[in-house]
């Protein structure tokens, strides 16, 4: 079962509703993922390497240079499928309006 999950960064940058992971009939197939470029793109891990429609190469959420280092902070998202292993924590993310280390993920539910 895949989550819900929105962004937002203290700058007033906001993502509303991204399903994230995959759901019981595409888990194997498909897992949606947060990436970085000039706005937050969901897109499936499972096909790397991955490019925005500006062309940019797209970078991963869970790049370590993406957050700030807390080994303590509790973990938003957590996604296991086909060797991968992709994790959202309450640590703060770069913010791509404004560059810097201010965005933060909630989960509101899930989805299947």
């Amino acid at each position: 079962m895949g989550s819900i999950i929105y962004a937002e960064c203290e700058c007033g940058y906001k993502k509303d509703r991204m399903l994230i992971g995959g759901g019981m009939a595409n888990f194997n197939r498909r897992c949606n993922f947060p990436y970085y470029c000039d706005t937050i793109i969901v897109h499936n891990a499972f096909i790397e390497p991955a490019y925005c429609t500006c062309g940019n190469l797209l970078v991963r959420y869970d790049n370590e240079d993406l957050s700030t280092k807390n080994p303590e902070t509790k973990i938003c998202f957590n996604w296991s499928a086909n060797n991968q292993k992709l994790i959202l924590t309450h640590n703060k993310y770069l913010c791509p309006e404004c560059k810097k280390y201010g965005l933060g993920w909630s989960a509101s539910g899930c989805w299947d």
